[in-house]
């Protein structure tokens, strides 16, 4: 009977719990986009319709969305958890009085993808702001700042595709998702008014249809 010598042995283990290792590592760092590209970042662009956002004042809803931006080129294989540049424009909205104006727009938003679910391979991506409001409005007689952070849903995971969908909801006057797996706070946006002490919750109920330019797949 042949014995391995305790240099190879001692070898053998060090691959071995390298390879653990590096799978470890390979998936704590999921979900990740994956764009298959070499270089440069992915464009999207997107429509919705009926949104809603509700608080303190009522419901306030804006019949047509619509959204662009970037899934960005990350290494290797262009692996990134980050959309940049995200801008949601909303029209045809409700009255004057409520909120903002009848069309209106977010900052350049950033996007980090996170696990609703990893059990589930149910993903979710936060939104916000590098620095100051969500969105600057201005209507009649309630001008103001939209604050916070938001939370979506999107879909599908572990499929190459050139579509995906991007949701949040109402449920029972609670933002839905709130939070990705892991997080201890809830993001929320909330809606400042001009000269107000405190902020007021401002759920948001609102479904988005994604195209990209080129395929891209979230790896869950």
């Amino acid at each position: 009977m042949r014995f391995i010598s305790r240099s190879v042995f001692a070898a053998l283990v060090a691959v071995f719990v390298m390879s653990a290792v590096g799978a470890a590592s390979a998936s704590a760092a999921l979900p990740n986009f994956n764009t298959g590209l070499a270089s440069g970042n992915v464009k999207f662009t997107g429509t919705g319709t009926n949104v809603y956002l509700i608080g303190g004042f009522g419901e306030y809803k804006c019949n047509k969305a619509s959204v662009t931006g970037e899934v960005e080129h990350g290494e290797p294989r262009g692996n990134s958890k980050t959309l940049k540049n995200v801008v949601i424009k909303f029209s045809q909205c409700g009255s004057l009085e409520l909120l903002c104006e009848r069309e209106w727009k977010t900052k350049p938003l950033t996007g980090t993808l996170g696990y609703l679910s990893k059990e589930f391979k149910k993903v979710g991506v936060l939104l916000k702001p590098s620095s100051g409001p969500v969105a600057e409005c201005k209507g009649f007689g309630s001008n103001g700042n939209i604050i916070g952070s938001l939370v979506m849903e999107i879909s599908p995971s572990n499929k190459s595709v050139t579509e995906y969908s991007l949701a949040s909801s109402d449920s029972g006057g609670v933002q839905s998702p709130q939070k990705l797996e892991g997080e201890t706070e809830n993001h929320r946006l909330e809606w400042l008014r001009e000269g107000a002490k405190e902020a007021q919750p401002l759920v948001v109920a609102m479904h988005l249809n994604l195209t990209l330019e080129s395929k891209v797949e979230i790896e869950a």
